[in-house]
């Protein structure tokens, strides 16, 4: 605190300066001078001063606050807390018509919890601004009281929180995307074992026949045995090659690109041709592009080609129909066949990992869950359609589009 003397000296100064007396004397002129200059600096480090605080509140999205029963005073600036609310609410009916109306109930309940038990408030909800975005805000505040220890009010502070609460949703998506991802694969474990074990049962069991037949010197029998290992090593090695495509589609190595979808379609069409035989493929002419890892998708494209053609055996016209849907967020494509259809009990079943419907057709009962797998890494749904036996079924897959985020 300044000695009196000086406060005495500047006041005598500020009266002059605001009633200046005639024939002042020089010295008096220079002192004079000297504090409207100091002045001046002090009114210019205010204004900088102001200016850091209201931009610290805006990089901060963060605004002060003081509330009575009637009144709601704001202690950062006021364009801090139009950024921040919308608005600028001048009392404390206003600024809970700010609230989200799934959230108004909660936040009065904590408002007066903390009235009556004298504690700090700290609580997250929403609130709709006027154009109707929903930003998520974080408050944190203590009820006030007067003299004769009677409430009087609050104040605290409030913050944007929506880019951490964006985070933490993003975060908790992950961690139910993982526990998902270890249920499929103890699922997938246990079915792998089951599969690979049933050939080694069936090998060791002709092989000890095998022994037998060469021993009694059965000739035929003993053909019949190699002949029934050598089918079973052929279904095993098919299995296992089933699995490398289905470890490799869980590293999608290749960076994702536009491709046209017929350019992915004739490229299958041309590398499986022998084994579509009398299929007839209906292509739709200027099919969308899709976004995604190129050579995944044209595994996928010809998962669902092939299975397919695997299942209209039973048509005097085995047909097969490609076509896509564009919207603004996806492409949706559709293989669409007419060959023995699906039972809807099974839709779900088929995308399982070894779930068969047809033991001598489906082959490892791979295919359906790889394209599922592809599918879903690339941020999309798979799903059939179909009404039941003779009646066709329609395969269905989204993929955003290139703008849209995607894992």
């Amino acid at each position: 605190m300044l000695p009196f003397k000086s406060l005495w000296k500047r006041a005598k100064c500020y009266f002059f300066m605001a009633y200046p007396p005639t024939g002042l004397d020089a010295k008096f002129q220079r002192e004079l001078e000297s504090i409207r200059v100091e002045l001046e600096q002090v009114r210019q480090e205010n204004q900088r001063l102001r200016h850091v605080l209201e931009q610290s509140h805006l990089i901060a999205g963060i605004a002060f606050w003081e509330s009575s029963d009637t009144r709601l005073t704001w202690h950062s600036s006021l364009k801090a807390v139009r950024e921040l609310l919308g608005c600028v609410p001048a009392n404390p009916d206003e600024w809970l018509n700010l609230i989200h109306t799934e959230d108004q109930e909660r936040v009065k309940s904590v408002y007066d919890h903390a009235r009556d038990t004298v504690k700090q408030i700290q609580i997250d909800y929403r609130i709709t601004l006027a154009n109707e975005q929903v930003r998520h805000v974080q408050e944190i505040g203590l009820p006030t009281y007067n003299s004769s220890g009677e409430f009087d009010g609050y104040h605290g502070t409030i913050q944007d929180n929506s880019e951490r609460k964006l985070y933490e949703q993003r975060h908790e998506h992950l961690i139910d995307d993982l526990k998902n991802r270890n249920r499929q694969l103890d699922q997938f474990t246990h079915a792998l074992a089951h599969n690979l074990k049933a050939p080694l049962v069936t090998v060791s069991t002709f092989a000890g026949l095998l022994r037998a037949d060469i021993e009694s010197g059965d000739i035929d029998k003993t053909l019949g045995d190699i002949t029934r290992i050598r089918a079973t090593t052929e279904k095993m090695r098919v299995l296992l090659d089933e699995l490398l495509k289905r470890a490799r589609a869980g590293r999608f190595g290749e960076r994702k690109v536009d491709t046209a979808l017929n350019t992915l379609i004739d490229d299958v069409t041309v590398s499986i041709r022998g084994v579509l035989e009398d299929l007839s493929i209906d292509v739709a002419p200027k099919l969308p592009l899709v976004y995604g890892d190129r050579t995944r998708l044209t595994e996928l494209v010809q998962i669902l080609i092939e299975n397919a053609a695997r299942f209209t055996y039973n048509a005097s016209e085995p047909r097969v129909e490609i076509s896509a849907t564009v919207s603004e967020r996806e492409v949706q494509c559709c293989v669409a066949d007419n060959g023995i259809g699906i039972e809807p009990i099974f839709h779900d079943k088929i995308f399982r990992p070894f779930e068969t419907l047809d033991s001598e057709r489906c082959g490892t009962g791979l295919g359906l869950s790889l394209a599922r797998q592809i599918v879903e890494w690339h941020g999309g749904q798979i799903r059939v359609e179909s009404t039941g036996a003779n009646k066709g079924s329609k395969f269905y897959f989204t993929l955003p589009k290139r703008d849209v985020h995607t894992p």
